[in-house]
């Protein structure tokens, strides 16, 4: 809702008739101007309009608008359905390019072969009676698309494709009707029309190819679930899926809920949501996601999230939503290409103005005047942003990388620094055992194990993990349990007990001091060092002796050091800052090798501080995970959320890891770069063809150095402008594949 209390709704469509990039500037700008519509955003590699728009503007009032300037919109749909509609239009196209080639090539060969004949009517006429089939059903979408634009006072390419072949063609007709003295262009006509669908035909292929890391998600949940009700086996559609529902899931088949496993045990492949190679072994309890594969074992799955409340249907919208957003550069690019056709019609005149009457020169100034309408390509220009970013998108995502928008990726690109939080992004955000000292004692692990199990507090649960899991020598793995008894909880300090008719203790070292225990020497000088390291101390005390000495703390995560020299690799200056006490903070930093931190934050401290480094024009990421972070994270220029994080964290950050893993922030970065710099040869490849094209075209060397162009070098050379930007999106691809 807006101020004036108008309730604007978020919509997206499939754009049908969309020809080349600048038609979704065009359909930006003519819808952008309708009452009750705002926001308006086309991507045109994925076909793709997003806008806002109040209750009071119906799909259909949408649509009706879209058709005025050549466009029809679809509503939300399938993959499926979308997927075969734009195989339609390709064979559509297909058919066309059939069509016009099989015409062309023949207008071609004669115009060039009988040369001497061309003069005669009868040969004109062939010509132009071969030429027709190619206007009229190959290039109808042309004159169809220019002649609606025009009615409403706009163009786009095909109305410079529309101008330069109807001259030609007119113009060549008019000479076989009169029989005046003049050369024919029927041949550069028809060919034209057929390089360019060629060229859109090549292009529409790429494109397809751009989208395949999200067309592999689009088509990894099942079509049909088996569920389990009344105690009977039923295979119902996906979309009858319920949170609640006991799911079967066989092996070999994709899992179509986010739920937890009830029974049964496997390996699950969450490649292709995650990127993590290695299956990953699942057993009762333990969580799994839609999408992902089953491999060996048969599980019964009780359904937490279907449907749309799925991570991977999240992940969906969210990449859609960034597709459907321009980056910074793409912004600047859409105000060239507003101009871009008005100037081209202005010069192509002013070239004709200038050979026929400047000149004296008319046959050079039609083709001056044909050659530019056509070679002037603002084809190229609109493509290098959005398929680069398809491209870059799509493989993040594949990745378990959730990028909001587009101006999240380039400004993560574009980083200087990168402050870290500690808990729970570099350390695993729980406690646990790091270190121990014991007696040579049989009874020792069995005391602490039995104690432990009778204590509520956090941190018996890390030692009691750490007997599960062993980390250090003071676990040797899981020791029976004895018979303990007059349990007794001390709180904030510790736990006592009676073994075999003694009390025994168990807690702080201040505890048990003051319960009459002395540590040795050599003991007391380990544990201050661990203190001044900030780690938390628990000892065990018998008959009068103290029996062991852990040291309890929140380890980094086991590649956070790897991690951390990564980045700095990738030239980034790294910040740790925390709430933690500072020694705490600086034990960790030093474990990553990370030279600047601060601990005793505020959620408010850490604000300043990035502000602080953005005062020195430093440009500067956040990585967190809390609801703490939140601020700093939407400050930042990118902020990173860890997917295993707070949802307030992942709302405020730009960038979400999903299964909050270290290894995509380095990851993350390196796509960023890479769709950055393709983006970036895209859009210098476009504007140096033009620059070139143009004045070629033009016949601005044609005087000096000789050099001119037929027009259907022209043709020739615009198709390949788009194929090229798109090939070097495609190259992007595969460098992103062999590389992450």
């Amino acid at each position: 809702m807006d101020q004036s209390g108008s309730i604007w709704k978020p919509v997206q469509f499939e754009v049908g008739g969309m020809t080349c990039a600048s038609c979704a500037s065009s359909l930006e700008t003519y819808l952008g101007h309708q009452n009750g519509v705002q926001n308006v955003r086309v991507n045109y590699p994925n076909k793709r309009l997003y806008l806002d728009r109040q209750e009071s503007v119906s799909d259909e009032q949408l649509n009706a608008w879209a058709k005025e300037i050549g466009y029809s919109l679809f509503t939300e749909q399938s993959a499926e359905e979308g997927a075969q509609r734009r195989a339609d239009d390709l064979q559509k196209l297909r058919k066309k390019l059939g069509v016009s080639f099989a015409f062309s090539a023949p207008v071609f060969a004669i115009s060039m072969l009988f040369m001497e004949q061309m003069h005669q009517l009868w040969m004109q006429l062939l010509l132009a009676a071969m030429s027709a089939p190619v206007l009229v059903y190959s290039g109808a979408s042309f004159y169809r698309i220019a002649w609606q634009r025009a009615k409403k006072g706009s163009s786009n390419m095909d109305t410079l494709v529309a101008l330069s072949t109807a001259v030609a063609f007119t113009y060549s007709l008019g000479v076989t009707l009169t029989q005046t003295q003049g050369h024919v262009y029927y041949e550069s006509a028809v060919v034209i029309i057929s390089l360019i669908l060629l060229g859109r035909y090549w292009e529409e292929q790429a494109k397809s190819k751009t989208r395949s890391a999200l067309d592999a998600l689009f088509h990894s949940v099942p079509e049909t679930a088996c569920v389990i009700r009344n105690q009977e086996d039923i295979i119902i559609p996906y979309e009858d899926l319920r949170q609640g529902d006991w799911v079967r899931i066989k092996p070999g088949e994709r899992i179509p809920v986010d739920g937890r496993i009830r029974q049964g045990s496997s390996h699950i492949d969450e490649q292709l949501f995650s990127g993590e190679s290695l299956p990953l072994f699942k057993q009762k309890k333990d969580h799994v996601w839609a999408g992902t594969l089953n491999q060996e074992g048969a599980l019964v799955l009780v359904a937490e999230a279907v449907g749309q409340q799925t991570a991977l249907h999240q992940m969906l919208n969210r990449v859609d939503q960034a597709l459907g957003s321009k980056a910074p550069i793409q912004q600047w690019v859409d105000r060239v290409a507003a101009v871009f056709v008005p100037f081209v019609l202005g010069l192509a005149l002013m070239s004709f103005a200038t050979w026929t009457f400047g000149l004296h020169d008319f046959n050079q100034g039609l083709l001056a005047l044909i050659n530019v309408l056509i070679i002037a390509c603002p084809c190229a220009l609109g493509l290098a942003t959005p398929t680069a970013l398809t491209v870059g998108l799509g493989h993040a995502a594949q990745r378990g990388i959730l990028v909001r928008d587009a101006q999240a990726l380039e400004e993560s690109a574009q980083l200087s620094d990168l402050v870290l939080d500690k808990t729970g992004t570099l350390t695993l955000g729980k406690p646990s055992v790091s270190a121990g000292m014991s007696l040579e004692h049989p009874a020792v692990a069995s005391l602490l194990y039995s104690l432990e199990m009778e204590s509520e507090h956090p941190l018996a649960k890390a030692v009691l993990e750490g007997f599960q899991n062993p980390l250090r020598n003071w676990a040797k793995g899981l020791p029976e349990r004895l018979p303990i008894s007059d349990v007794k909880a001390h709180v904030g300090e510790g736990i006592s007990a009676i073994w075999q008719g003694e009390k025994v203790h168990l807690g702080s070292l201040s505890f048990l001091e003051k319960k009459g225990y002395s540590l040795r020497p050599d003991w007391a000088q380990q544990a201050s060092q661990w203190e001044n390291q900030a780690y938390s101390l628990v000892a065990l005390g018998y008959q009068r002796e103290c029996w062991a000495l852990l040291a309890i703390s929140d380890e980094i995560k086991p590649n956070a050091k790897a991690i951390c020299q990564q980045l700095k690799d990738q030239g980034l200056r790294l910040h740790l800052m925390s709430g933690d006490q500072n020694r705490a903070v600086q034990r960790v930093a030093q474990q990553c090798g990370i030279d600047l931190f601060r601990g005793g934050l505020k959620p408010e401290d850490k604000a300043l501080y990035i502000k602080s480094l953005q005062s020195q024009n430093r440009r500067v990421g956040m990585v967190g995970d809390g609801m703490n972070d939140a601020e700093a994270l939407a400050l930042a220029q990118t902020g990173f959320a860890m997917g295993n994080g707070t949802d307030l964290a992942m709302q405020s950050a730009g960038i979400t890891l999903v299964h909050g893993q270290l290894e995509g922030l380095p990851e993350t970065l390196f796509i960023a770069r890479q769709t950055l710099r393709t983006l970036k040869q895209n859009l210098a490849w476009a504007f140096a063809y033009n620059a070139l094209a143009i004045p070629l075209a033009a016949g601005v060397f044609l005087p000096l150095f000789g050099i001119g162009l037929n027009p259907m070098v022209a043709g020739a050379a615009m198709a390949m402008s788009s194929i090229s930007v798109v090939s070097n999106s495609l190259r992007l691809k595969r460098t992103l594949h062999r590389l992450t």
